[in-house]
């Protein structure tokens, strides 16, 4: 009897070993029989964090953590990952990826645990692969993100795809992107660069905190199309004093803006009348209504001036 329970606990022993290991220092999970994730390091520094692509000849396409509690200076992500856990990962160090802005928006990014602001002497960079670029790093080279142009290739652009990205200054939306998702570009508004955004004309939605704390924004133009704006899409915009709302707008979420701005919307007053509205969710220093004519009647009426900008009648 006490053979067969040892032999019993050996038999579990290598099952386990088998689901959960570790190589080259990084504790490991089996997916599946082509592809790995990793959800730890064994150990508590490191010069450089470097994922690599294969780990006994499984794709690594899964990181379940955030390294918490690990002290290194760089992380390189490869172009097989296709899940990130945590988006506690995201703005912490600079970090290197080996692919694409398609790879890269393709990658599920759960949601994060973090609550807290991160203060740092420099803030951490986003570097993609780019034989042509400047920052060389594990035998590579990379551009620091900075203008980013979402290619006509992407329909989404997923939960946190760019979270806590400080680097970016200016974010051009493709064509035929139809949603904008939840924190995808929120950050902490005191190290945020971002000045512009240009949406595409097929955006429907965008979500709740898409856009926090980017408060170096100070004209947003929607286009024709949007339908929802999601709660706090624009919190924390505090030099935003203009935006153009179109005239497909039907649902405006909660605390969409932090203070009063100018709201140039691009339908009349029975439109804006009929747009579902939580309670707080607008702040409206003027609200203006579109006219290509000079209207006859009195009221806040605007139009495009010469250079393609709002202006009131």
């Amino acid at each position: 009897m006490k053979i067969k329970n040892i032999f019993q606990l050996m038999i579990m022993l290598l099952v386990s070993s088998a689901l959960v290991s570790c190589s080259g220092g990084f504790k490991t999970k089996n997916i599946n029989g082509s592809e790995i994730e990793i959800d730890g390091y064994r150990g508590t520094t490191i010069d450089n964090l470097i994922i690599p692509a294969t780990i006994k000849n499984k794709k690594v396409t899964s990181i379940s953590t955030s390294f918490s509690g690990l002290v290194y200076s760089n992380i390189g992500l490869p172009s097989t990952i296709k899940n990130i856990g945590t988006a506690d990962l995201l703005g912490t160090h600079d970090m290197y990826f080996d692919g694409t802005i398609e790879e890269w928006c393709d990658i599920e990014i759960a949601d994060t645990a973090q609550t807290s602001n991160y203060n740092y002497d420099e803030y951490p960079k986003f570097y993609i692969l780019d034989s042509n670029g400047s920052k060389e790093f594990n035998n590579n080279k990379y551009s620091e993100l900075i203008h980013l142009v979402i290619p006509n290739s992407i329909v989404e652009i997923g939960q946190y795809a760019f979270f806590r990205n400080y680097s970016l200054e200016s974010v051009t939306i493709g064509s035929n992107v139809k949603t904008i998702g939840k924190e995808a570009f929120a950050t902490n508004r005191n190290y945020t660069h971002l000045k512009e955004v240009f949406l595409g004309q097929s955006v429907e939605e965008v979500k709740q905190r898409a856009f926090e704390g980017c408060n170096k924004i100070d004209t947003l133009v929607l286009n024709e199309g949007l339908k929802i704006l999601g709660n706090q899409c624009f919190y924390g915009l505090a030099s935003l004093s203009t935006i153009v709302v179109p005239s497909t707008i039907t649902k405006l979420g909660s605390s969409i803006f932090e203070h009063p701005i100018s709201i140039y919307y691009r339908g009349n007053q029975a439109e804006w009348d009929a747009i579902e509205k939580e309670n707080d969710s607008i702040s409206v220093a003027s609200l203006y209504y579109y006219s290509e004519s000079e209207p006859i009647d009195t009221g806040n009426y605007w139009h495009y001036d010469n250079d393609n900008k709002p202006i009131a009648w």
